[in-house]
């Protein structure tokens, strides 16, 4: 419940050490992103920046939203404030440095963390069916974006809906409305505005901590295939129109 204050998780994501995850974690193939689509798309607000490590800011929501420091902790009405955080297993698994890390950078500054991997039936039975918040406060995750950067279900209230990506049921009416106005809008410019607007609002509200975007590479022989066309997003779909080119030597 005490996440419900947008105060609380914005001093959850000023409390970030972004810069050393990346520098560690990601070299210079990592970019730290603002929302929910990439630096360089049409659909980013231009305005809007990730967010910066800033402890000052931190502590000062902390004690709007009615949190003390007392020693190394932050209470209020007797109680420390306490975030359970749920981590998918693979990520537990194969990027555990960065869970440390990232709870470490929250407990120094006060928030005590109780990390709780997630196992694939937790995931499906548990999170995907809507009930995360029951065991979870907060979830590390990742996803990646496809060619049209179609991210939206995870902001879409879900409904009626048994299973979707909008894990802890995230309803916004102002950003159902974006999205509806987006599918409704035929004009691209239009489009990417409503796009650019809902990504400021997202970061604003912070329903997730956007952390950051690894670049992937890939280098294809001009001179032996043809019809490739390189794309950020799903990059092999087309890839029944590659062929060897003819004047191609080698097998």
């Amino acid at each position: 419940p005490v996440l419900s204050d947008r105060r609380v998780r914005e001093a959850l994501d000023r409390l970030v050490p972004r810069d050393q995850l990346m520098e560690k974690f990601g070299g210079t193939s990592a970019t730290a992103v603002s929302g929910p689509f990439l630096p360089g798309s049409a659909w980013a607000a231009p305005d809007v920046t990730p967010t910066s490590l800033d402890e000052a800011t931190a502590a000062s929501l902390l004690e709007a939203a009615g949190f003390a420091r007392e020693g190394n902790s932050w209470m209020r009405e007797g109680q420390p404030l306490t975030v359970v955080l749920g981590v998918q297993s693979d990520i537990f698994d194969d990027y555990n440095d960065v869970v440390y890390a990232l709870t470490d950078g929250w407990e120094n500054a006060g928030i005590r963390i109780k990390v709780r991997a997630i196992r694939p039936t937790a995931w499906r039975d548990v999170v995907e069916a809507g009930r995360a918040a029951e065991e979870y406060d907060l979830i590390l995750g990742r996803w990646n974006v496809d060619r049209e950067e179609s991210t939206l279900d995870l902001f879409v209230s879900r409904g009626d809906e048994q299973q979707s990506v909008n894990i802890f049921a995230y309803d916004s009416e102002r950003v159902d409305g974006a999205v509806q106005a987006f599918y409704n809008e035929a004009s691209g410019p239009e489009r990417e505005a409503i796009m650019r607007g809902l990504h400021a609002r997202l970061h604003d509200d912070r329903p997730y901590l956007f952390l950051w975007s690894l670049r992937v590479n890939s280098v294809y022989r001009h001179d032996r295939l043809a019809g490739v066309r390189p794309a950020r997003f799903y990059y092999y779909t087309d890839a029944d129109g590659w062929r060897w080119r003819e004047d191609a030597a080698g097998p």
